[in-house]
Formats: C-alpha cells, structure tokens, sequence
C-alpha cells in the first residue's frame, strides 16, 4: 500500500525517534534518513511534508552542513518543517543569521504564539515550551515572518507560507512542551494533508500477508535470541504459516541467571 509519509531528515540527537513515534500517533506513517540523503532516495511514494531535526548544534561548521546538505529539499514543492536545530539549520540556509550561545541548550520557557497561524490551530497562545538556547535565529530569512516569540529571546517560530517552509526552536516532543503533540498533528494534517492511513494494526496485517505469500507451502527455522527483534519476527512468520515454522531457541551465554528459563516460558506463550 502507498502511506501518506513524512520524512524525518536526522542531524543527529535524541529527539528524532521520539517525534518519529508521535507522527505515526496522528495515524501517518512517518520514516528517518540521514540529514544529507538525497532527496532521490527518500522522495518516493506518497511524501506529504518533511521534518529537519536535531536536538542541538553538531559538531562541525555550519557551511560544511550546508554544502553536503541537498539543497533542491527547498523546491520539491512539498511542506517543511525544522525544529530545534532543524529551525537554526534552516534559517542559516535560506539566508537568516543565527547565534550560538553559551546557554544551557533546553529549558522550559512560556512563548508568546501567532494564534492566526495554522501551525498553531485550536492551542493555547502562551504554552511553556522545551527550547533550544544554544542556538538562536536573529534574522528572518527572506520571505519568513515570525509566528512565535519569547522575552529576552526572539524568534521562537518563524514560516514562509508561500513555500511552506515553517520552524520551531522548541522541541515538541518533549513532556516540558505543552500543545506538543497538537502542533504536529495541525502541520500533519492541516498543513501536509496527511490522511489517517496508517496504524500499526494495519502493518501487522500487510506484514503478515507478505510472508504467508513469500513463504506458501515451505517449512521455515526461525533462530530466536531472547530479545525483541527475533521474538517480532518469529510471531509474524508464524501468524502467516503456522505449523510450517520450527523455532530454535539459541542460549549465546549472555543472559542473565535464569534468564533462559524464563524466555523459554514466554516463548510456549507466545506458542511458538
């Protein structure tokens, strides 16, 4: 099937699967590649926006991030949103001028929001919100306005509605960032035009016909660990074929005392 998809570009940081997990909450699928993929590689099927994301400045200049960064992103025609460092980032990139401060990187600040903006759609206009200080936007790109700003600190959100360019110094998956999780959904939904496409039931379930057609009438071993990724995979299988699945568990001696045991346990559960 052909999701609706957000594409998460990564510039490194602990943040990035966290708002990953949150998109797909809103029932669109979201995946992360690395920040300087080419647009080529990820640009496939039903891609409704991109998110640039970083939870604070790398190590390394600026330009360097520029230069190997794809710079045709900005014409695909499709919305994009930067948050935390993916706001700075994109500022630098379309020509703003930023800062980096000595600050502590995050801490939780009230902002003041532009309530007429459709990012902002149906939340509260004075949120205390998880916000990146470390670095800090001065200027506007051309053609940007500000959406979101802060005592003592400046441009908090900025966007370009005519190219559908919008950032977010603030982190909104953080449980310091009141409206968070609303603020995705109205870039999601009212600004990407992401439908309600995706759930993980639904993958299950696509998952599961793939190998029951991959798989029609062949025996399969399945060598399992102990741990999630082979568990996962070892259920899926034997939804699809049943008793054509032999499962072997594998003690690699890096579990803990009685730890075997009781994977053994969960496994006769599981019925596999």
């Amino acid at each position: 099937m052909n999701f609706d998809k957000i594409v998460l570009l990564d510039f490194g940081g602990r943040n990035t699967l966290s708002v990953a997990r949150r998109i797909r909450e809103t029932k669109v699928y979201s995946e992360v590649f690395p920040w300087n993929k080419s647009s080529e590689e990820w640009m496939t099927g039903a891609v409704r926006g991109v998110i640039l994301i970083g939870d604070h400045k790398p190590d390394g200049n600026m330009d360097d991030y520029v230069r190997d960064f794809d710079q045709s992103i900005w014409e695909l025609g499709v919305p994009i949103l930067g948050v935390a460092f993916g706001a700075t980032f994109m500022a630098y990139s379309r020509g703003g001028k930023i800062r980096y401060t000595e600050s502590e990187p995050n801490s939780e600040t009230v902002v003041t929001l532009d309530m007429d903006h459709p990012l902002f759609t149906s939340i509260k206009a004075f949120p205390s919100v998880c916000i990146n200080k470390h670095s800090i936007i001065d200027e506007l790109p051309e053609g940007f306005k500000r959406i979101a700003s802060a005592p003592h600190y400046g441009i908090v959100a900025m966007a370009n509605d005519d190219e559908q360019q919008y950032a977010i110094q603030f982190e909104p998956e953080s449980q310091l960032t009141e409206e968070g999780f609303e603020i995705l959904n109205n870039f999601v939904k009212d600004i990407c035009g992401g439908s309600n496409s995706w759930s993980t039931d639904l993958m299950i379930d696509i998952s599961v016909s793939s190998i029951k057609a991959g798989l029609e009438g062949k025996r399969v071993i399945c060598a399992l660990s102990g741990g999630v990724d082979s568990t996962v995979s070892a259920v899926l299988v034997q939804r699809a074929v049943g008793a054509q699945l032999t499962c072997i568990f594998v003690n690699h001696g890096l579990l803990r005392k009685n730890e075997a045991e009781e994977v053994l346990e969960v496994y006769k559960r599981l019925g596999l």
